[in-house]
């Protein structure tokens, strides 16, 4: 962790440590300055009849003052407006109106890369709901982090003053994730992993395609490997269809039928530029078995959840490799802490997150 990232997630008891340290400082700077022309008598305050002459008595006060005696008062007010600032960013600003994170792992690329910086809103979810589409920061159902070493669960309590004490502390010690609402409460998400019709009885499937077609890889890029109607791209590029047929082992003389992924909410095929691959798994399947029974709905032989309300469906852009709601369950309304808003650092890559 960096120097940046260490200062960023301070915690409050270092905080105040710190203020207390700076408060301290001040106290003994102004203290250096001789009294007699650091402090002001009754009777020459009475003599003040407004503001004017009140502004020329500091004024004839700092003309007394030697150069060693400015310097310890510019410290002085330097340590206090530093402890005034550490106070209302970390017991304030961060716990409750903006924070900044960093981004640990792969799930949101292409949109978001390993070690991007983020400044995420955190105080717009206290007057309105997450809406779709939206890119938020939660606190990871513990669910998502059984299987960690380094970890313990943590079961926010139900006493809300220890609630809030956890809020401005960072006491709640569940990892902070990252990803998009795809599900709102009430919709109905299923999704269709994309394949290539290989004639009228074969088809390979995503997971074999992405593997065969990493070839392609273009400069600079990673590999991902999309679906469409009209053929196959690569970081974007598209390959040439013979191409795409010798890397897979398929005869020229066969036909081949590209089918991209579906995400399908509430009956409409979603639009989404923002994946780095189509899926290599149906949603819900066996391997999801996160779906509680009661969230499973039917329809014409296809398989669908109905999100329940007051929980979110969130995934990641990177929709094969995200840990993410498919595999651990709908996010609780609670978990969500903020919008993420721009990326500020490195600076080549500042941008607004869509």
């Amino acid at each position: 962790m960096s120097l940046f990232e260490k200062l960023a997630n301070m915690s409050v008891v270092n905080v105040i440590i710190v203020s207390v340290i700076l408060i301290a400082l001040k106290m003994i700077f102004f203290s250096l300055i001789p009294k007699e022309v650091r402090e002001y008598k009754a009777e020459e305050i009475k003599k003040c009849k407004d503001a004017k002459q009140l502004k020329e008595l500091k004024k004839e006060k700092l003309s007394y003052y030697t150069k060693t005696d400015k310097l310890f008062k510019e410290l002085a007010e330097f340590c206090d407006s530093l402890a005034f600032a550490f106070l209302l960013v970390f017991l304030v600003i961060r716990p409750f109106v903006i924070q900044a994170y960093f981004i640990p792992s792969e799930s949101m690329m292409p949109g978001l890369i390993v070690r991007d910086h983020l400044i995420a809103n955190k105080f717009m979810y206290f007057f309105k709901e997450p809406e779709f589409g939206n890119v938020v920061i939660f606190k990871a159902p513990k669910e998502a982090y059984a299987n960690s070493i380094d970890r313990k669960p943590y079961d926010p309590p139900s006493n809300k003053l220890q609630r809030f004490w956890d809020v401005i502390s960072n006491g709640d010690t569940r990892p902070d994730f990252i990803k998009r609402v795809i599900g709102m409460p009430g919709d109905e998400v299923y999704i269709k992993k994309g394949y290539i019709e290989v004639g009228k009885e074969d088809r390979i499937e995503m997971d074999l395609i992405r593997y065969r077609l990493k070839i392609f890889k273009q400069d600079g890029g990673y590999g991902f490997v999309r679906l469409h109607e009209d053929g196959v791209y690569v970081d974007g590029v598209k390959i040439d269809e013979n191409d795409v047929k010798d890397a897979l082992f398929i005869p020229n003389n066969l036909e081949i039928k590209i089918h991209p992924a579906q995400v399908v909410r509430n009956g409409q095929v979603l639009d989404e530029p923002y994946i780095a691959e189509d899926s290599m798994w149906d949603y819900p399947n066996d391997k999801h078995m996160s779906v509680p029974e009661e969230c499973m709905r039917k329809s014409k032989g296809q398989y669908y959840v109905k999100v329940p309300e007051g929980k979110y469906l969130v995934m990641g852009d990177n929709r094969n490799n995200s840990s993410d709601a498919r595999f651990w369950g709908f996010l609780d309304r609670e978990s969500i802490k903020g919008q993420a808003m721009f990326i500020f650092f490195p600076f080549d890559r500042i941008k607004i997150i869509h």
